[in-house]
């Protein structure tokens, strides 16, 4: 009997190193096909996560919350609600691996997928709830790598109008840009014309950002160097003798080659993540090591720092999904380690601490079979602050990680302060299967 139970654990452990091999050599017959993660999501007082269903459609996760955790769905109170997007709306089916982006503004929550025509589309619902009554837009470009996006107030003479901003690499590795005034079409423009042709790595994934500094869009070269698209807004007086005098502003497209000096980073070979906060710009990559880097732009000069050798952070290769943000309990990065968990980066100038947030929930490993994406926002209200990052487990079922920071009133010789207490890690299961990668 022992001698059985011996070899039942052999065949399992034997098992699981075939699955976890064949979902690497999964993972790296199809990198050219996947840029980025095929997650994302945004918090506009709900929660919205987008994922790729069983059936190869869209699917939006909707959460409208009670201040506890817990989801209120119209007069229901219980998990996640799957609304089917490609159903709701009428529109193609994802492309497989079809990297996904989103955001809301003042005009509604838009979704951005890739088509089996490579055709780059939009879902959008101007009612900002849950995708229940979305339409579809083929915006008339083909997308053949990662996509990135954000929607943007305007300067100068633009400071009324809110710009929608969709980064998308051609196939002829140009980045582009669509963009988009108060909810009207979108109108292509070819960044890497403006800048000086420095292609894009084929199926290259983008990240971007705005802050008060301009507008930002990171990609891979076909040199594998991490490029930076930075565009920065200009403004200045024009007179005629017929109209007068005013104001014309526009905004200044220019590259540049973050790999080289002063940081000497090493060669990208994963996906990227970024963010802007007080403490300046960030963005993340995988480097063609394993190694997990960050370069941040403050005090006018950009620098790097190898997370994996400075805070200890050990990947799952080069396709393991990045996420980041930065809210009132730190700057984060996210991935996942080659031990198949969530871990957390808390981010510092000396490199920061990796926590492993799967084990601390007690949630599922990750199943590279099922994908290793990752997507995160944070949520902030009067007396909470919370980070959630979102993987799909070994159950093949999304997840959610959840850890909250909360304001507590307490008196101390008799006069009231306000304490804020960290809450550990939290794991919710969310019943939505993501479809099998392993087998084709």
């Amino acid at each position: 009997m022992e001698n059985q139970i011996s070899f039942n654990h052999q065949v399992s452990r034997l098992t699981n190193r075939v699955m976890l091999w064949t979902a690497l050599a999964l993972l790296i017959s199809t990198g050219s096909l996947r840029a980025q993660a095929q997650l994302t999501s945004f918090n506009d007082g709900t929660d919205n996560v987008f994922a790729v269903g069983t059936t190869n459609h869209l699917f939006d996760l909707t959460c409208i919350e009670d201040g506890n955790g817990a989801c209120i769905l119209g007069n229901l109170t219980g998990p996640f609600l799957a609304n089917d997007v490609t159903k709701t709306t009428g529109g193609p089916n994802p492309i497989v691996l079809s990297p996904l982006t989103s955001f809301t503004d003042a005009f509604g929550d838009h979704l951005f997928f890739v088509d089996s025509n490579h055709h780059l589309n939009q879902s959008s619902d101007a009612h900002q709830l849950d995708f229940q009554t979305a339409s579809n837009t083929d915006l008339g470009v083909q997308s053949w790598g990662g996509i990135s996006g954000y929607s943007s107030a305007g300067e100068f003479t633009f400071a009324s109008t809110i710009f929608a901003r969709v980064f998308y690499v051609s196939s002829n590795q140009h980045v582009h840009m669509l963009v988009s005034s108060n909810g009207g079409p979108f109108g292509d423009s070819d960044l890497t014309s403006r800048t000086g042709n420095l292609l894009a790595l084929q199926y290259s994934s983008v990240t971007s950002f705005h802050d008060a500094n301009g507008e930002h869009v990171f990609y891979s070269g076909a040199n594998q160097h991490l490029y930076q698209l930075y565009g920065s807004w200009i403004s200045y007086y024009i007179c005629s003798p017929l109209l007068g005098c005013g104001q014309v502003s526009y905004i200044n497209w220019v590259n540049q080659d973050l790999t080289l000096a002063p940081t000497n980073a090493p060669l990208v070979a994963g996906e990227l993540s970024s963010f802007s906060d007080g403490t300046g710009e960030h963005v993340f990559y995988i480097s063609n090591d394993v190694h997990i880097h960050e370069l941040q732009y403050a005090n006018g000069s950009w620098s790097q720092q190898d997370l994996t050798l400075t805070a200890g952070t050990f990947p799952f290769g080069g396709q393991t999904g990045l996420t980041s943000l930065s809210n009132a309990l730190g700057e984060q990065l996210f991935y996942i380690g080659s031990d198949l968990n969530v871990h957390d980066v808390f981010l510092s100038s000396s490199g920061g601490s990796v926590e492993n947030i799967t084990s601390s929930a007690n949630g599922p490993i990750a199943n590279p079979c099922f994908g290793l994406e990752l997507t995160s926002f944070t949520r902030s209200t009067s007396n909470q602050v919370e980070s959630e990052v979102f993987y799909t487990g070994n159950d093949e079922m999304l997840h959610r990680l959840s850890q909250t920071e909360t304001a507590h009133t307490v008196q101390i010789l008799g006069h009231p302060f306000t304490l804020w207490v960290v809450g550990a890690w939290t794991d919710i299961e969310i019943p939505f299967a993501m479809p099998n990668r392993c087998i084709q």
